[in-house]
């Protein structure tokens, strides 16, 4: 963003049009996928919540006005039976659309509707206080676990989010009541001053973030509690600047100046977004090298990845499928290496069939999903492992099994137990450790390194976590037939490397690889894992494995 290549400035302005008209949310929807980065690097990407609660706001006074006539106990159980249906549509969907589950108001209406059922009276009042406060301490509770042991990698939202939805509920209906200790806590000096300036805070605080992590890098704990003092001065001067005059001139019931004033705000950004890109296009001119390099933000692994037929994202596609294909075909001629786990298992299959044409690479792959039956995934995940360690492995001995995913730190255990499991039906289980991973999309950074003559620029966004994760799995104590080849040092040793080959980067978003890095990664591991090629010594400096 800062610096300033034309389509993030189109993307940027595309996203102002869009969170102006309230349909960022959409926008984003639209925009999502498996393998989009991007959007995380969107300074507007907080403003598919806002766009989600104007949509509400349209649609749920127009169901009110629908009921106007019918009794209360009817307009309670409609508004009942809409939050239930939702929120059955959000837990079926977490599973089957993430992207559509987490972005569209569908599936976040029975969040709001909470708030609804609170507010038009739909549970009585409860005038016992010992009731009372125990509510308002488990709401707090709720919502202080929600912060604690929500993650990234929780499926999002769906069960996961009861917690945080029903706390601030239960601290809601607990303080009409009675004024609880929770009460009392929240309205200490610090939290009413953090409610006072939590929209602003709430406006500020991604774009600042973005920004700093673009122009730098994610930031050190340091860094992230001089950025944290940083959105709350800037927030607190737009609520004394702009949030508070506007609230004290829309207070008037005629005025309708603060209305026209948000419209020509709302015009004027998005002349300007427009116009920015615009001239962006227009007068920048990029390397061929740079528009070569941010050529593979746009690229295609589906054909790599074997994408629909073999990494099978479609939970219409049931595990016999996979068996009916290609993908889990024996060759009676060829080695039989099969490829287990999610993305970064199938990311491995072009580029290891390139290096070794004289191997059948045989392939389960689904989305975020680890070859570990004890981790908790999607059912269409466990149903896809189930079959394969189950059925398919047990009627069909296979050469080797190569284990890949975008392991995580809780992942030790689990590893274990599947290698000790698997190595029944193999003559070799080998885990493939993790791959370097950026903070951001990487040809992007490779481009901004060209443009800007900064060979170091790239190095400064790798990601630490991958280099411990892989010193940890290294040191496992793996049972006899089961190898751990570090993907981290084949690529990484001595610096890692940026481009599979002349023009061609290693990853094609900021944790995948490329083709050619896959097949990168094949010369240089795959002699270690197939059991009919000369295996070094474990002494040897260029030795990956372990």
């Amino acid at each position: 963003m800062l610096m300033g290549f034309p389509s993030d400035v189109a993307r940027i302005a595309r996203t102002t049009v869009a969170a102006v008209m309230s349909v960022s949310n959409v926008a984003f929807y639209m925009s999502s996928g498996y393998f989009d980065s991007k959007a995380a690097a969107s300074p507007l990407l907080h403003t598919w919540s806002l766009s989600v609660e104007e949509q509400f706001y349209v649609a749920f006074p127009l169901l009110m006005y629908a009921l106007r006539k019918r009794t209360h106990r009817s307009r309670v159980a409609v508004i009942s039976g809409v939050a239930l249906a939702s929120f059955a549509w959000a837990v079926w969907l977490v599973d089957v659309d993430a992207s559509a589950a987490f972005y569209l108001v569908p599936s976040r209406a029975w969040e709001l509707m909470l708030g609804s059922l609170l507010a038009v009276g739909a549970i009585p009042i409860i005038r016992s206080r010992w009731v009372v406060e125990l509510l308002g301490v488990l709401g707090l509770a709720l919502i202080a676990a929600s912060i604690l042991l929500i993650s990234q990698k929780t499926p999002f939202p769906g069960l996961a989010a009861v917690p945080p939805c029903l706390g601030a509920a239960l601290l809601i209906y607990a303080g009409s009541a009675f004024r609880t200790r929770a009460t009392a806590i929240l309205e200490s000096p610090i939290f009413r001053f953090v409610g006072l300036i939590s929209y602003s805070l709430y406006l500020w605080h991604w774009p600042i973030w973005v920004f700093f992590c673009d122009a730098f890098r994610i930031p050190t704990i340091k860094q992230r509690i001089a950025l944290l003092v940083l959105c709350g001065v800037v927030a607190w001067l737009s609520y004394l600047l702009i949030e508070k005059p506007f609230r004290r001139s829309a207070q008037g019931g005629g005025n309708r100046r603060p209305l026209t004033f948000a419209a020509i705000g709302a015009a004027s950004m998005c002349a300007i977004a427009i116009s920015a890109a615009l001239v962006s296009a227009a007068r920048t001119t990029l390397p061929h090298s740079v528009e070569a390099t941010l050529a593979y933000l746009d690229y295609d692994a589906t054909k790599s990845m074997r994408r629909g037929e073999c990494f099978i994202d479609d939970d219409a596609k049931r595990p016999v499928d996979l068996a009916a294909g290609d993908c889990l075909k024996v060759s009676p001629d060829k080695e039989n290496v099969l490829l287990l786990g999610d993305s970064h298992a199938a990311h491995l299959w072009g580029g290891f069939s390139a290096s070794r044409p004289d191997v059948n690479f045989m392939q389960a792959t689904v989305p975020a999903c680890k070859p570990i039956l004890s981790a908790s995934s999607s059912h269409h995940c466990n149903e896809v492992m189930r079959y394969v360690f189950e059925k398919f492995l047990p009627a069909q001995r296979v050469d080797v099994i190569l284990l890949s995913a975008r392991w995580g730190d809780q992942d030790a255990a689990g590893i274990l137990e599947s290698v000790n499991r698997l190595r029944q039906y193999s003559d070799r289980v080998v885990v493939i450790g993790p791959t370097a991973e950026y903070d951001q999309v990487f040809p992007r950074l490779l481009a901004r390194s060209i443009r800007s003559g900064d060979s170091g620029l790239v190095a400064r966004h790798l990601r630490p976590e991958q280099e411990k994760m892989d010193a940890k799995f290294a040191v496992l104590p793996l049972p006899s037939g089961v190898q751990y080849v570090s993907a981290y040092q084949a690529l990484c040793e001595g610096g890692c490397v940026a481009w599979a080959e002349n023009g061609v980067p290693l990853l094609f978003d900021d944790n995948h690889l490329t083709e050619a890095g896959a097949r990168l990664l094949g010369d240089r591991v795959l002699g270690f894992i197939t059991p009919r090629m000369q295996v070094r010594t474990h002494d040897s400096p260029a030795d990956p494995a372990s």
